[in-house]
């Protein structure tokens, strides 16, 4: 799996930097973003808040104005959430009892719409695609896979805003709702993804939006 995922991010790379010789207009403003934060499970009562982190790389694929673009990217996320059991929780918990944690880390795509204000700030929002890589259910000093309890697929809607710090730095928040109900078990159960977290971005050639 670590071989996918370097050889997808080597391949990502890539492609940008063969595009622009195409086209200037097209695969502008490659960067790399990191973003530490919050991450829940929305649904049961018992699940409760976890840290979530986001890693990835990404690109104006389009540009639709001067102050608007399309971006795509390609990145992992380790997220999950923590919970607390004091009665049944569906999801293949029962005649479970105690806290634990779930663990789940993401391959994600997000597609952007993006604008950017004379001001600096910026605002995105688009969808999220996403594909299960593992889940581990760590509780009472061991940990479970819980893969097999998952859907593999994920779909997301991300919404942030934020601010240009200057032309290869940029500073903001992002909101990740999941749409997806993440049990595979056939229970009645809806439990979705959420993800907060701040987002730190790096510009290696930046174009003016």
């Amino acid at each position: 799996m670590k071989k996918l995922l370097l050889i997808l991010l080597c391949v990502w790379l890539g492609i940008p930097c063969y595009s622009q010789k195409e086209s200037k207009s097209n695969f502008s403003d490659l960067g790399v973003f990191v973003g530490p934060g919050y991450s829940s499970i929305m649904g049961g009562d018992s699940w409760k808040g976890a840290f979530g982190l986001i890693i990835g790389v990404d690109s104006k694929v389009k540009l639709l104005s001067e102050k608007s673009s399309i971006k795509v990217g390609i990145g992992v996320s380790l997220q999950g959430a923590a919970y607390d059991e004091s009665g049944d929780m569906g999801s293949g918990y029962e005649g479970y009892s105690g806290k634990g944690n779930v663990n789940l880390s993401y391959l994600f795509i997000p597609l952007l719409y993006h604008y950017v204000f004379e001001s600096g700030l910026y605002a995105e929002t688009g969808l999220q695609p996403g594909v299960l890589l593992s889940a581990k259910d760590k509780y009472d000093g061991g940990s479970y896979d819980y893969k097999d309890a998952m859907k593999k697929f994920d779909l997301g809607i991300p919404v942030g805003v934020g601010y240009r710090l200057n032309k290869k730095l940029s500073l903001g928040a992002r909101a990740t709702f999941g749409l997806t109900n993440l049990d595979d078990t056939g229970s009645d159960t809806a439990d979705h993804n959420f993800m907060l977290v701040a987002v730190l971005r790096y510009s290696f050639n930046s174009s003016d939006n």
